[in-house]
């Protein structure tokens, strides 16, 4: 389970991950002088998806992880035409 993690947060680091990243760093730091809770949550969001890979994306639905990708099998589809 510990190389699991670690594959996880040391590979895969992509351009939204890293923007993830600066952006929960730099409200969690503004939220540690501003006293604001809502920043700090919104930074450990941020963080959390940084850190765990795991985003909400239109094409990847809400998990994109990198390792378990697999190819759907492209079945043929029938259909029956019903009539009334």
């Amino acid at each position: 389970m510990k190389a699991r993690w670690q594959r996880v947060l040391f590979s895969g680091w992509h351009f939204m991950r890293w923007v993830r990243l600066v952006f929960g760093t730099f409200f969690l730091v503004a939220s540690i002088v501003l006293h604001d809770l809502v920043l700090a949550l919104a930074a450990l969001f941020l963080l959390f998806q940084a850190l765990t890979t795991v985003g909400c994306s239109s094409v990847n639905g809400c998990f994109t992880n990198p390792f378990t990708r697999k190819k759907q099998a492209e079945s043929d589809i029938t259909f029956e035409e019903v009539k009334s």
